[in-house]
């Protein structure tokens, strides 16, 4: 069917559309009727196209949370972004359930993608749920998204705001530790300074800053999800920022070298040219 629908006349296409009237919902759903629908959006006339659209207009969150139906809806958003407001309406006041959902998130992302000049609104919420969010396993998907953004300078400013201040409780989750890598990267350099001297600071043995030996940033390089984040650090810091870093990881070298994940800490750095080579073996 979607070979015939590439190969088709635009009458062809006219009489197949009416034959779609009535069963758009049924195809949406269907394991195979779902890319016979998304063809029929990419060649279907106007008047086809409003038939799709119509028949779909009332079932946007039952299509977005099914694993067939969630496919026809982004292909409406990408081939006709200025008629599926109807989409984004239906997510307002349930952002945060379509973030945390496998397919939802997918549509959300697709929504930042297609529809910029659209998607304030579902923005706002996400800026708002932000630290749930990070810490789901798909609405971290959707932060991340929203970070990597170039053009939302403003909503990326107030996460970073928002996240800055749990760096080292976030960096240590499964799923926020993704986010994290994206906070500092997109941290101003007087934010990536502070957060490094937080990190650096000397704590105690209940981890609480004081006149320890360890800090956060040693229990991070140790940690298995945390030791990432601190990875895609010394990659994205600048002179100060690795200055700063090896400062403080240079006492601790004796104690990251028998651990795995300290390894590739001063292995980092030592690529980084921060740390003269050998250092990870003791043969510096």
């Amino acid at each position: 069917v979607q070979k015939m629908l590439d190969a088709a006349t635009p009458d062809q296409l006219a009489r197949i559309a009416e034959r779609f009237k009535g069963n758009v919902l049924e195809l949406t759903l269907h394991t195979f009727g779902c890319r016979v629908v998304q063809k029929a959006i990419q060649v279907f006339p106007r008047q086809g196209l409003d038939t799709i659209l119509a028949e779909l207009r009332d079932h946007v969150a039952h299509c977005v949370q099914d694993q067939n139906g969630n496919h026809v809806i982004q292909k409406a958003i990408e081939q006709m972004p200025g008629d599926t407001d109807f989409v984004i309406e239906a997510f307002l006041g349930r952002v945060p359930a379509f973030a945390t959902h496998a397919y939802g998130c997918r549509v959300i992302q697709c929504i930042f993608t297609h529809s910029p000049n659209r998607q304030d609104a579902v923005l706002a919420e996400i800026v708002q749920h932000t630290e749930a969010l990070a810490q789901d396993q798909f609405g971290n998907y959707v932060v991340q998204h929203v970070l990597q953004s170039p053009d939302e300078k403003e909503a990326v400013a107030k996460m970073v705001l928002m996240l800055m201040p749990k760096f080292a409780q976030l960096s240590m989750h499964k799923f926020a530790s993704n986010v994290m890598e994206k906070v500092y990267q997109r941290a101003t350099p007087e934010q990536r300074l502070q957060v490094l001297r937080d990190l650096a600071a000397p704590t105690n043995a209940e981890g609480k800053h004081g006149t320890g030996t360890s800090s956060a940033l040693v229990t991070l390089m140790k940690d298995q999800f945390a030791n990432y984040v601190i990875q895609r650090m010394i990659d994205h810091s600048t002179g100060p920022e690795k200055e700063v870093m090896v400062e403080h990881i240079k006492p601790h070298i004796p104690e990251l070298r028998r651990v795995t994940f300290g390894k590739h800490i001063i292995g980092r750095l030592e690529r980084a040219s921060a740390l003269p080579a050998g250092t990870s073996t003791g043969k510096a």
